[in-house]
């Protein structure tokens, strides 16, 4: 994928890619390469710190996802663990059991 901002110019490269290891078991990787910015000195420090944290920048980027799934209800996973690690040290999971059909635990 490539990131554009204006007509005919390449603001950077983003690349995805997916491997199942086994039917309930996957990794993703994720880079994006963009070119840094030169930095604007003035102005309110509080204000720019703010419009800092919307910056596309580049880094690293690992996605696992488990599902457990019962062999006898394959379609719906008892539960589910999605975790995300940034190149920054950034972590996040998300866990997910499935109670009964109208019952989840997150």
């Amino acid at each position: 994928m490539l990131l554009i901002k204006k007509a005919n110019k390449i603001d950077g490269v983003k690349i995805n890619w997916t491997t199942p290891m086994t039917p309930n078991f996957s990794l993703s990787h994720s880079w994006s390469l963009v070119p840094p910015k030169p930095k604007k000195m003035g102005g309110n420090p509080m204000m720019q710190g703010a419009m800092d944290a919307d910056k596309v920048q580049s880094g690293y980027s690992l996605n696992a996802q488990y599902a457990h799934v019962d062999e006898k209800n394959p379609q719906d996973p008892s539960f589910v663990i999605f975790a995300n690690m940034e190149s920054s040290g950034k972590l996040q999971s998300v866990f997910m059991l499935n109670l009964a059909k109208w019952a989840h635990l997150r």
